[in-house]
């Protein structure tokens, strides 16, 4: 028996993450860190990453990355895709 499965994954430009708020505090700065280093490594622009693995990678609360990527949504520098694996 199969089962079907979701991974959330989303696509990331963190050169235009910053630009979804209007005054980035701590938390933003630090998650756009984060996104710049793993895109560097990864040489990847946009960046795409699961929510686990970023939450892995980064140290930081899943939920608050859900909180910040929903309002850098609106701007278009994320965006949440899935893929099914079964």
């Amino acid at each position: 028996m199969k089962f079907q499965t979701s991974i959330e994954t989303w696509a990331i430009q963190p050169h235009r993450f910053l630009q979804a708020f209007s005054q980035p505090g701590n938390q933003e700065h630090q998650l756009w860190s984060e996104l710049c280093r793993i895109s560097l490594e990864r040489k990847q622009d946009p960046l795409k990453i699961s929510m686990e693995e970023l939450v892995s990678l980064s140290q930081l609360d899943e939920g608050q990355i859900r909180e910040l990527f929903s309002m850098a949504v609106r701007n278009g520098s994320v965006e949440k895709h899935s893929s099914d694996n079964g």
